[in-house]
């Protein structure tokens, strides 16, 4: 059984690592992948910055400013 998030028109798979509107494969970037599932796992609740960063930059420096 496949692992899917449906919102609005999208699924987004966890399988495959894909994101679709309808038949339509949308083109993601990997950090844009894990960026997005991050979001969409915690829809109930504002994401903090920590969270963001080390989920989906744990090995990288990356600095807060460039997150909005």
């Amino acid at each position: 059984m496949r692992e899917l998030y449906r919102f609005g028109e999208f699924t987004l798979c966890l399988d495959d690592r894909t994101l679709r509107r309808a038949d339509e494969n949308i083109s993601l970037t990997p950090k844009m992948y894990d960026l997005l599932l991050v979001l969409v796992e915690n829809q109930d609740r504002v994401v903090e910055k920590e969270l963001l960063l080390r989920t989906v930059w744990p090995d990288s420096f990356v600095e807060e400013g460039n997150l909005t």
